[in-house]
């Protein structure tokens, strides 16, 4: 399994490769920079997990705040984030 994230009950989560690397592969393609970490937040991924292939891109904040009352997302890298899911799920439904 893929990178492991800590859910809500500090219970260790591995993403599934076969979502991590569509992701990685098509970033190096594209040239968008990227890196694999861990997150120990609580997101709706780590209950989806259990019962089915997942994983999480990331994108950053303003001032890298999240999770937060005074959290900003930065459009031009949510887009590049949403390109990247995009052209990934393209390459792989024409498989």
């Amino acid at each position: 399994m893929g990178n492991p994230v800590h859910g809500l009950d500090d219970v260790l989560v591995a993403f599934d490769d076969d979502c991590i690397r569509p992701l990685t592969d098509t970033a190096s393609d594209i040239g968008q920079p990227y890196r694999e970490i861990e997150s120990q937040a609580g997101h709706d991924a780590n209950s989806t997990s259990q019962m089915l292939p997942t994983t999480v891109i990331f994108t950053p904040c303003r001032g890298d705040i999240t999770h937060n009352d005074h959290e900003e997302i930065d459009l031009t890298k949510t887009v590049a984030g949403v390109n990247l899911l995009l052209i990934a799920v393209v390459r792989r439904a024409d498989r």
